[in-house]
């Protein structure tokens, strides 16, 4: 799954522009009924629903467009990490006063609710500097309209998904 840079043959699928970079590939499934048949060939009333997972062709993306990606998605989560974290050092703070006097635990909560928000924002902050899988996840977001009616993947997602062989 390593994606090797280099220039791309083909245009960017994000700025039309052919510069370095690499294909992100994606997969994507649904559920799709069949007539069931029996051993004779004759169609049974009942349909067969099965699972089936397609993998898409390979997707011109530059590094340049990734990087912008990134960077529209991390911006956010690490103000909102930061947010959080001010929110629980101020709370914190109010418990630390408040708990000696009157013996309040209402804060704890709120503390509590503080703190997974910034774990939280920070995993998805790591989460955003794989770009091997924002390469893959740019190219699910830039052919979703037209597969509107399927569950998409990405290649790690896709390593982990068992299908089921008759």
């Amino acid at each position: 799954m390593t994606t090797e840079k280099k220039m791309l043959d083909k245009p960017c699928v994000g700025c039309n522009m052919v510069r370095e970079g690499a294909n992100a590939r994606f997969y994507c499934g649904g559920e799709f009924e069949e007539d069931d048949t029996t051993d004779l060939g004759k169609i049974v009333k009942r349909k067969q629903t099965y699972y089936r997972v397609i993998p898409s062709a390979e997707i011109p993306i530059c590094d340049h467009c990734v990087k912008k990606y990134q960077l529209i998605r991390l911006i956010p989560c690490a103000f909102i990490s930061l947010l959080c974290l001010l929110a629980f050092c101020k709370t914190a703070l109010i418990f630390w006063h408040n708990f000696g006097a009157e013996g309040n635990l209402v804060y704890l909560p709120v503390m509590a609710f503080f703190l997974y928000g910034c774990i939280r924002m920070l995993m998805k902050v790591c989460e955003l500097r794989d770009t091997e899988e924002l390469r893959d996840k740019m190219a699910i977001a830039a052919h979703r309209p037209a597969l509107s009616a399927y569950r998409f993947f990405t290649q790690r997602e896709y390593q982990k998904f068992r299908v089921k062989e008759k």
